[in-house]
């Protein structure tokens, strides 16, 4: 987990030098918010939001720190029917660049609203990161939740831990974003079985 964390610092702090905003999705900048160290949360790879409008540039990063994309499909294919690229390399985490928020339950969130809302993070003493607004994070981590079924008790955790940290969360602006992408009934449920599962009412939480 220290080298999944290692390399979330080194990729971002990379395509901040290049002056291209990124977004951590996940992984150790969640760990290291919600569980107070980025090595304690177990992630397997990195996954960054960024905007689809630039891939030359981003991509260029990414060769830069000597990682290749793994699928043989062209950019454009991937765009119009996948949601990232995947790029790797020897002995380090995969990086998947995610150029929509969310694909799933037939519908997209476009990357673009949650990279003009998402907020600094101080990662390490060496390099700050954007992270989602935390309502936005709400939604994402509850349709992740649910488009797996829920099969580990940990994603609720996360979402736990999220109103932990932020127990002022607009609950009304959640809503709106759920709704407006479509999504409402499948955040819903995630909200439902955290006041079911984990024994944390909405009334406690919102308040």
């Amino acid at each position: 987990q220290e080298s999944v964390a290692a390399s979330l610092e080194r990729v971002a702090g990379m395509f901040d030098a290049a002056a291209i905003r990124c977004c951590a999705l996940k992984g150790p900048a969640l760990s290291a918010r919600f569980y107070g160290d980025a090595a304690i949360r177990q992630a397997m790879d990195i996954d960054l939001l960024i905007s689809p409008g630039d891939f030359a540039r981003e991509t260029a990063v990414m060769e830069d720190l000597a990682y290749v994309r793994e699928s043989e499909a062209t950019v454009a294919y991937l765009l119009q029917h996948g949601h990232h690229l995947t790029f790797a390399r020897q002995g380090v985490p995969l990086v998947e660049l995610h150029f929509q928020a969310y694909a799933g339950f037939g519908v997209t969130l476009p990357a673009s609203a949650v990279m003009e809302r998402a907020v600094p993070y101080r990662f390490t003493d060496r390099s700050t990161v954007l992270v989602p607004a935390p309502e936005d994070e709400f939604v994402y981590l509850a349709l992740h939740a649910a488009g797996h079924s829920f099969a580990r008790l940990v994603w609720l955790y996360d979402l736990k831990l999220l109103l932990r940290r932020h127990p002022d969360l607009d609950w009304d602006t959640v809503a709106h974003r759920a709704q407006d992408a479509g999504v409402a009934t499948a955040v819903s449920y995630a909200t439902t079985l955290l006041t079911e599962w984990l024994n944390m009412p909405l009334a406690d939480v919102a308040g």
